[in-house]
């Protein structure tokens, strides 16, 4: 392609503006009344860093998530970064994709996604969301008959999402996500009394409180199932059931 925009600033030097052209190497030819001059693939044309999207766009703050960068001219050294974190894990599809692995995250928020190589940068500003770790803290109440259908509250981290809530084997029913931060579920029925572990199931993993919840027998023999709470101070109030 020929130039369109140069200047000769002196016998041995010409400042010029490049031409379109495809990316790779290309030879540069310089003519005038003297003859005719042949660079052969002494100029190379690069694509343009270029982010177009990713997905998905949020994972738990543990990291590990793979995502998946579409855009244009990446290269075998091209480097990404999750806030300040750099990714663990980057594989080169072709220069149009790349699959990363998330680093873990410093805090549950919105962070910028950087990506980098020879060939430019590109930010994408406040884009990537790290999700609170899913953790259960609390529930209440810790007993229940063995009929079940008791409205049981979880309060912890990281319940957006959450798709099931078991019981031991059974998942319970009535799932509603109340916030991020509570949850409520109706205990499924019991055949045997004792206690059981409750696990918590979201998009980001699960949780398990091990013996979190204890089915009573009401019909049977007298006995204590549950102590609450644990850690008290002098004067304070104690449940049992």
């Amino acid at each position: 392609n020929p130039v369109q925009d140069f200047q000769i600033i002196d016998d041995r030097t010409i400042e010029l503006r490049t031409p379109p052209g495809a990316a790779g190497a290309a030879s540069v030819s310089v003519q005038n009344p003297n003859g005719r001059f042949v660079c052969n693939n002494c100029f190379t044309y690069f694509d343009e860093l270029v982010v177009t999207g990713f997905t998905p766009r949020e994972g738990p703050l543990a990291g590990g998530t793979e995502v998946t960068i579409t855009g244009q001219g990446f290269t075998t050294d091209t480097q990404v970064l999750f806030g300040a974190y750099s990714s663990p894990a980057i594989t080169v599809v072709s220069s149009t994709e790349l699959k990363v692995v998330a680093p873990r995250g410093a805090a549950a928020d919105l962070v910028d996604l950087v990506v980098y190589n020879k060939n430019g940068v590109s930010t994408q500003r406040r884009s990537y969301r790290y999700l609170p770790e899913l953790r259960v803290t609390g529930l209440t109440p810790v007993t229940g008959p063995l009929a079940g259908a008791t409205t049981v509250t979880l309060t912890g981290t990281g319940f957006t999402g959450a798709t099931e809530v078991r019981f031991g084997a059974t998942a319970g029913t009535a799932l509603t996500v109340v916030s991020d931060t509570q949850l409520t579920v109706a205990t499924p029925a019991a055949t045997t009394a004792g206690a059981v572990d409750v696990v918590v199931t979201t998009p980001a993993g699960s949780w398990t409180r091990k013996g979190g919840f204890t089915y009573a027998d009401e019909t049977g023999a007298f006995a204590v199932f549950a102590v609450a709470p644990h850690v008290v101070r002098p004067g304070e109030v104690v449940t049992l059931t």
